[in-house]
């Protein structure tokens, strides 16, 4: 009944015990399963174990690529507390970005989506691209060894799967999303030309 009690009620419970009780219940048959413990809702150690090990590593779900049709268009997010954003290029591509000034790591879009030509950071004005070059830096001209090529925005691995718009912190992901979701689109969802789907309203539970 302490084990019951220590999962289920206790924010500190061990994480080796929670994980440990998870993998009993995700292996269970199905005809004999078992509820999974409540502390993987209010572990603190199990929410920074499932930050690192899978929001910061993996590859997140921020949006559909028809939502930022245009050159210029954009999209944020947050992902594991850091902020991204997504730019369509003139080229048509989408590139992904940590939406923080490399001044202050000042947060440089607020706005949930939207449309521009240069994003300006709003306590020094410091003003990139939609590519995310360094462009303007008042008054850094006078300062030894300042160069503006060293300060964009740091690039973040960005790839569209089925019409989705993914995005990972990891410097290295281990797979691209789409060969992680091949067998999931041959199997299930391909017969349904996702790709093709028009983005109509977005809500949030949060």
């Amino acid at each position: 009944m302490k084990t019951e009690i220590d999962l289920n009620t206790y924010t500190n419970v061990a994480l080796d015990r929670v994980l440990k009780s998870l993998n009993e219940a995700s292996q269970t048959p199905f005809e004999k399963a078992i509820p999974i413990p409540s502390a993987v809702n209010h572990s603190i150690k199990f929410y920074n174990h499932e930050q690192e090990r899978i929001f910061n590593q993996e590859w997140i779900c921020i949006g559909r690529c028809d939502e930022i049709p245009a050159p210029g268009d954009y999209l944020t997010h947050e992902i594991a507390g850091t902020p991204v954003l997504a730019v369509r290029q003139e080229s048509g591509e989408i590139i992904g970005f940590v939406n923080a000034c490399a001044h202050r790591f000042t947060c440089l879009v607020k706005e949930r989506s939207g449309h521009t030509f240069a994003f300006t950071c709003p306590n020094h004005a410091w003003t990139y691209g939609i590519d995310g070059q360094l462009n303007h830096a008042p008054f850094m001209d006078s300062k030894p060894g300042f160069k503006l090529k060293k300060n964009n925005l740091e690039a973040l691995h960005t790839e569209s799967w089925e019409g989705f718009l993914y995005i990972t912190l990891s410097k290295k992901p281990s797979k691209s999303i789409t060969k992680s979701l091949e067998n999931f689109r041959e199997n299930i969802v391909g017969q349904y030309d996702m790709s093709s789907y028009k983005t109509v309203i977005r809500e949030s539970m949060s």
